[in-house]
């Protein structure tokens, strides 16, 4: 089995300098440079006193030096796996291709890119794929939604995602309007945070799972509206959305909360957004250790 990262040991060779593993024999490039290219295919192999390691990975920040500066085109051996946050953060990337052999792709893997930087998976990744309009990473059943690469002023997520990840979609200063699919069931803490400019989101019946912090910073959300589907949240899945003047819960029964950790109740605008909920429901929400902090409890009319 390959090493983690504190049990690998490093080797430099020239400007570079790797992580390796010398039971599995394969390398992560722990610091590297691109050489001035601005095109640039990834080294699939090293030779470090007569083994042959594989390079399966490259590590946070590994291609920082002067010589990466003109970096706008980067191509990925079928050999690799992953390429960590910030590792081209000083290049203007412009593409990438990644081969089969691909399976990770996480938030801000490509956080310098150019904003119209363009994707490509290899069609045979057993992992990965890009999204038909060719703004978003998917799993190759097309189940979840990893990352929305680009920063637009309106997304629609392909229906078949079932679940959006943590940091799918974030930190987007275009960003005005989400439709979500039919198909999903789950929105993962983080998963739609620091969205500068979004007013309104609609979650779609079906969804049951919403999880710490899922709409964490969405600074300008003003209408956030639950389906009927969604019987628990985490406690601070809206924190630091100071502008929400409306949250409805269209639940039958009052939404469980899970309560812990301090001062969770200032960062919620208590005093001005209301909370919509079913008629009957209305002495419960008003009694209810989270919910009965909100100033105004409103009927759903439905």
């Amino acid at each position: 089995m390959s090493k983690r990262y504190e049990e690998r040991r490093k080797y430099r060779i020239g400007d570079f300098e790797y992580l390796l593993d010398d039971d599995d024999r394969t390398a992560w490039i722990y610091e590297g440079n691109s050489g001035g290219a601005k095109v640039y295919t990834m080294p699939d192999k090293v030779e470090i006193d007569g083994v042959i390691y594989t390079i399966t990975s490259v590590e946070i920040g590994a291609y920082q030096t002067p010589l990466d500066i003109n970096l706008e085109e980067v191509i990925f051996p079928d050999c690799y796996e992953y390429f960590d946050e910030y590792t081209f953060c000083n290049s203007p990337i412009k593409k990438v291709y990644l081969g089969k052999g691909f399976q990770y792709y996480m938030y801000w893997t490509l956080k310098s890119a150019a904003d119209d930087v363009i994707v490509e998976i290899d069609p045979d990744n057993p992992y990965l794929k890009m999204s038909d309009d060719g703004h978003m990473v998917l799993t190759k059943d097309g189940k979840e939604l990893i990352y929305l690469i680009h920063d637009l002023d309106e997304v629609v997520v392909p229906e078949g995602v079932e679940s959006i990840v943590g940091c799918a979609i974030s930190c987007k200063d275009k960003l005005r309007r989400i439709t979500l699919p039919s198909s999903l069931k789950k929105i993962a803490g983080d998963g739609i945070i620091q969205i500068r400019l979004l007013e309104r989101l609609v979650v779609p019946e079906g969804v049951t799972d919403i999880g710490l912090q899922a709409f964490c910073g969405d600074w300008s959300l003003k209408l956030l509206d639950l389906p009927s589907t969604v019987r628990e949240v985490q406690y601070e899945f809206i924190m630091e959305d100071m502008c929400l003047e409306k949250i409805i819960l269209r639940s039958p029964d009052v939404v469980r909360v899970d309560i812990y950790g301090d001062y969770w109740n200032e960062r919620i605008p208590l005093e001005t957004c209301h909370l919509v909920v079913p008629r009957q429901l209305i002495p419960s929400y008003r009694s209810h250790p989270y919910w009965g902090w909100f100033k105004h409890i409103d009927i759903l009319n439905d």
